[in-house]
């Protein structure tokens, strides 16, 4: 990890560790969440993610790997992380955004060899989480065609879909933003 990573993280307590697993298992990465509106130097945020809610319920996707609740996407070059929430959410959920706060960061640390041609920090990366309040369903339209569905599931409901534990903590922390 940099050290200016390894200092921002130093000053907070994750809500959550876990280990995922990418590309069918290829890349494996040690993650941990944070509940904080503070956020690492853009050069370690990779991507941005939401807890998207809207009249219907919070946005709960499906791709290859299954499902979960937190559409966003990488930024594009000289874009802020509001842009790419805001072109991601509406490429991914159909949503447009009414309204966002930050909610957290997701800290990843690889654990396995750094794959060949990988363009992204290593072996640390972080993702900026936000609580968006979200309205005007239109077409899902995501063009690398990598979200096959979403569906906008009441919060009383949330708990019969299956969701990673980190995933319900932070839909937990965004509706209690959201009010």
């Amino acid at each position: 990890m940099t050290e200016t990573l390894s200092d921002f993280f130093s000053e907070l307590s994750p809500v959550a560790e876990e280990q995922v697993l990418w590309l069918g298992g290829a890349i494996r990465l040690r993650l941990r969440v944070y509940l904080t509106d503070l956020l690492p130097a853009l050069e370690h945020i990779t991507s941005v993610r939401a807890v998207l809610s809207t009249d219907d319920g919070c946005a709960v996707l499906r791709n290859a790997d299954g499902m979960h609740a937190l559409p966003g996407g990488r930024r594009e070059a000289d874009e802020s992380l509001e842009s790419t929430l805001r072109r991601e959410l509406l490429e991914e959920t159909g949503c447009s955004v009414s309204s966002l706060q930050r909610l957290g960061v997701l800290h990843f640390q690889h654990l396995t060899a750094k794959p060949a041609d990988y363009r992204y920090p290593y072996p640390d990366f972080a993702q900026a989480v936000f609580a968006v309040r979200g309205a005007a369903h239109f077409a899902l339209s995501d063009p690398d065609g990598y979200e096959t569905s979403v569906e906008f599931v009441p919060p009383s409901r949330l708990d019969t879909i299956a969701l990673p534990g980190y995933q319900r903590l932070l839909i937990a922390g965004a509706l209690q933003l959201l009010g």
